[in-house]
């Protein structure tokens, strides 16, 4: 080029203006986040800071790196659609080293002018997980296989939430354990050893149960759950919707019917709650309060499972409802002494699902520890079953071969092992 010649922009430039600009506009002050370029760009594009309470600036940051390409390609992986793209393995584990939050991968699609997204935790752990894929963190690059899920407005407030709780739970380790590695923790209630709830203040327990109340749900501390709803004013409770879907699904959920049937009446009159997730899972709570009661049977309470797992979005809630619906099988065919022909198939199917699954590893654990109900139900039907065939034969005169006996057990143990 001369001196006369204007500089070009080259095309690599305006894609990663373009897709630049798009993700800017997602992580907007008005959407709860403040962006800032990271310059020099060493492997992360935004340093994305987190706004608390509507205008606070939080300190808490998680990072953003977007690749942007004409049109991506797309393959279908267990079931579920992904954009497989090459990516730089030091890049990777750049941002796997910026905990607690780790950040996310942008991927703009320039034909579609959309943007997709994963964790950055979730794109190592599908790699650590894939068997052909060993030894893929010594390789100069790596195709990382990111979901078909849109970075837009209608995903920003749970991936608000997610971060964070990250870095709420990053602090709360350091506040309790940091002593021990001398680091110092300094952020809100530095000078108190724990947080503590007074549980004389109903308004401060009320406050803690529409903060924690689905964490305290999903680990399964009904006690917690049901000592802490009855210190609340019943005036205070009514009034919110948060407060009214945990009672709703924690008393149906603890067989307390009458008041189950309570907040299940609230809960219907309240516009926010009958619509998406919270709906389907009122719908289930109905159900269950119904079939307690003896008004519906077997049959009916199974379909109604069926059409709320249908219309459940949250993959987590969705098996879940699968779980509940296996159980409920089994119950059926134990009293009425007929099992489906596949229900074993069903069992390991749905425990190999769950080990699939793309959900948190701490939610996994709890699907795991629900689901061995159902292994240990449908084991000891099998073990009683086995031992009538085995007495049976013998009083015919024709005794089931000892191998036979051997191999059966051998399954009956692993799945017991398994629950």
């Amino acid at each position: 080029m001369s001196f006369y010649d204007d500089p070009i922009i080259d095309d690599n430039a305006k894609r990663s203006q373009e897709s630049v600009h798009f993700v800017k506009g997602i992580f907007s002050e008005k959407n709860g986040f403040a962006y800032r370029e990271e310059n020099p760009d060493l492997g992360v594009d935004l340093d994305v800071e987190l706004i608390v309470g509507g205008q606070g600036a939080s300190s808490k940051k998680f990072p953003v790196q977007i690749k942007s390409a004409v049109a991506f390609r797309k393959i279908r992986s267990e079931e579920k659609s992904y954009i497989s793209f090459n990516f730089k393995t030091s890049r990777l584990g750049y941002l796997a080293k910026r905990p607690p939050a780790y950040g996310i991968i942008a991927l703009y699609d320039e034909t579609e002018q959309q943007c997709y997204f994963d964790y950055v935790d979730e794109v190592v752990r599908r790699l650590d997980d894939h068997p052909s894929r060993e030894g893929w963190r010594e390789q100069d690059s790596v195709n990382i296989l990111v979901p078909l899920q849109s970075l837009d407005k209608n995903v920003l407030p749970l991936l608000h939430e997610k971060f964070l709780k990250r870095h709420q739970n990053s602090d709360m380790l350091i506040k309790e354990h940091g002593q021990k590695f001398n680091i110092t923790f300094l952020g809100p209630n530095a000078d108190r050893s724990e947080v503590t709830l007074n549980q004389k203040d109903p308004e401060q327990v009320a406050a803690f149960l529409e903060t924690y109340g689905n964490f305290l749900y999903n680990e399964a501390e009904y006690a917690i759950l049901v000592h802490l709803l009855g210190l609340v004013n019943r005036s205070r409770l009514i009034n919110s919707s948060m407060l009214v879907f945990l009672a709703t699904i924690t008393y149906t959920r603890t067989g307390n019917l009458i008041d189950a049937n309570y907040y299940l009446r609230k809960a219907r009159k309240m516009p926010e709650l009958m619509q998406g997730e919270s709906k389907a899972l009122i719908e289930y709570s109905a159900s269950r309060v119904e079939f307690m009661k003896g008004n519906i049977d077997h049959d009916y309470f199974l379909n109604e499972f069926r059409t709320n797992a249908d219309q459940t979005e949250n993959y987590y809630n969705k098996l879940h409802l699968k779980i509940n619906m296996l159980f409920f099988e089994l119950i059926k065919g134990m009293e009425n002494g007929k099992l489906a022909d596949d229900i074993e198939k069903q069992v390991t199917s749905l425990g190999q699902e769950i080990e699939a699954a793309d959900v948190a590893e701490d939610e996994k654990q709890i699907l795991r520890c629900h689901h061995a109900d159902s292994q240990f139900h449908f084991a000891v039907r099998a073990e009683a079953a086995l031992y009538r065939e085995v007495s049976f034969k013998e009083a015919m005169g024709c005794p089931m071969p000892v191998a036979e006996i051997q191999r059966r057990g051998l399954d009956l143990h692993q799945l017991i092992e398994g629950a």
